[in-house]
């Protein structure tokens, strides 16, 4: 089950959607389930803002900020799922630290999204799914060490991979078989957001310390883009669209909309349905 099916749906009580005096037990009792469903012991918390009397009486909460640090996933822990929508958050904010997602380290994912609904039918039954994500403003930044776990999970033939992320370009340098040859290839590239995936482009490519300029440095950089592409790598689907990258300070910086896909639309193993 979702977040909010866990949160919300101990908060129902007689009278209302929320209950008087409920919103500090429904925190505690939601952030325990999704450190148990991250598997962590810690550093999660969820802080819920009913937006007032009428919020209390009809669920519908001013904002849902959920924090965690320090976990694995394969996909978001919330996701859109079928149901009415009646209830309503007027913004979920996600505040994600130091994790992993499918081989990415991630040092730091924001989002805030606003005009989500629930299924309020489902709350009275104990349970209820997030059925509609709106558009919102996201924030994502990678280490170059990160980056260099990433592109050695990724791409197991390239050995000994080292990034650097400063000047607005990255440097990324590893032993690869290359044209009939063992050596060191050093790329020097600007990394470009083309929608949900995350290309190397205006490369300049050296192998065993001689300029490519033959096309065949062309041809290795293809073989490698897309670097991160947010459907077929990290289960995510269409949710993050990336409009801004800036490489600088040993950090990758990455901003743009932001939505929570829909379960449906997903290819998740069944342990990472919510």
């Amino acid at each position: 089950m979702s977040l909010l099916i866990l949160a919300l749906g101990a908060g129902l009580v007689a009278g209302g959607a929320f209950g008087n005096g409920r919103i500090s037990h429904l925190e505690s009792v939601a952030a325990a389930n999704l450190a148990s469903r991250l598997g962590v012991t810690g550093g999660v918390k969820v802080d819920v803002e009913v937006d007032g009397i009428v919020g209390a009486l009809f669920g519908r909460l001013s904002f849902a900020e959920i924090s965690a640090a320090g976990f694995r996933i394969d996909s978001l822990p919330i996701l859109v799922e079928d149901g009415s929508k009646r209830g309503s958050i007027g913004s979920l904010r996600l505040r994600f630290r130091d994790f992993v997602i499918r081989g990415l380290p991630v040092v730091e994912l924001s989002a805030d999204i606003p005009g989500c609904r629930f299924d309020l039918g489902e709350a009275t039954h104990g349970r209820i799914r997030l059925t509609r994500s709106g558009a919102g403003r996201a924030f994502a930044r990678l280490s170059e060490g990160g980056l260099a776990t990433y592109i050695a999970h990724k791409f197991p033939a390239l050995k000994n991979v080292v990034v650097r992320l400063d000047k607005y370009k990255a440097f990324v340098e590893a032993e690869v078989a290359f044209m009939g040859a063992h050596g060191k290839v050093y790329v020097i590239a600007d990394v470009v957001p083309r929608s949900t995936q995350l290309w190397l482009e205006n490369c300049i490519v050296f192998f065993n310390d001689h300029r490519l300029r033959d096309g065949s440095g062309d041809r290795l950089v293809a073989s490698l883009n897309p670097v991160v592409d947010e459907a077929r790598d990290l289960g995510l689907g269409h949710s993050f669209n990336m409009q801004k990258v800036v490489s600088k300070g040993g950090f990758l910086t990455i901003t743009g909309s932001a939505a929570i896909p829909k379960a449906a639309d997903l290819d998740l193993p069944k342990q990472a349905l919510p």
